[in-house]
């Protein structure tokens, strides 16, 4: 551990997500169906933790999200679309 270097993480590190920003009323539950444009949370969400399994240094922003599997907000979605991984560098 002591060799170990320290990486970023996807997930802004004073990012709060709480299940108060899901949508309450049918007005911002299809404000979240606007925004998200035919794209599915929990698809999103399954990718990204199969993605884990060979990058470990998305785990954690992708265990937070996935906690609002449930009733997404659109900060949740927000969340989740900035977990993707980027490419790998290029190794010389």
């Amino acid at each position: 551990m002591e060799a170990s270097v320290p990486v970023s993480t996807p997930l802004i590190i004073k990012h709060k997500l709480s299940s108060s920003q899901s949508p309450q009323t049918e007005a911002k539950k299809h404000a979240y169906r606007s925004y998200a444009n035919d794209m599915h949370y929990l698809s999103l969400v399954g990718s990204l933790l199969f993605t884990t399994q060979t990058r470990p240094d998305i785990q954690y922003a992708v265990s937070i999200v996935a906690q609002f599997g449930a009733n997404p907000g659109i900060a949740h979605l927000k969340a989740a679309k900035c977990s993707k991984p980027t490419p790998e560098p290029e190794l010389s």
